[in-house]
């Protein structure tokens, strides 16, 4: 950092660089974060309400029930994450 700042400058003007951490800032920050999580059922409902029909079809051909429980949650994963992009824009 110290060479990119003295580069873009054109001289070694910059010699250290000092972090100063906000305690509260950052306490506040992630408190905001953890409001807007939510729980891993409710993750697991979103997921598979994203579940089509057509794609239920196709995880029939997986025997193992873990198995073609965990292709659901993850298809249906995928599927709520790229809606709320589309979304979002």
């Amino acid at each position: 950092m110290i060479f990119k700042l003295n580069s873009a400058l054109g001289q070694a003007v910059v010699t250290f660089i000092e972090f100063r951490i906000d305690e509260e800032t950052v306490r506040n920050e992630r408190a905001k974060t953890r409001e807007k999580q939510i729980s891993d059922e409710e993750q697991r409902e979103i997921a598979l309400e994203e579940v089509t029909s057509k794609l239920r079809v196709s995880a029939d051909a997986i025997k193992d029930d873990n198995l073609r429980y965990q292709f659901l949650l993850a298809a249906g994963s995928c599927l709520a994450r790229k809606k709320k992009m589309v979304g979002e824009k």
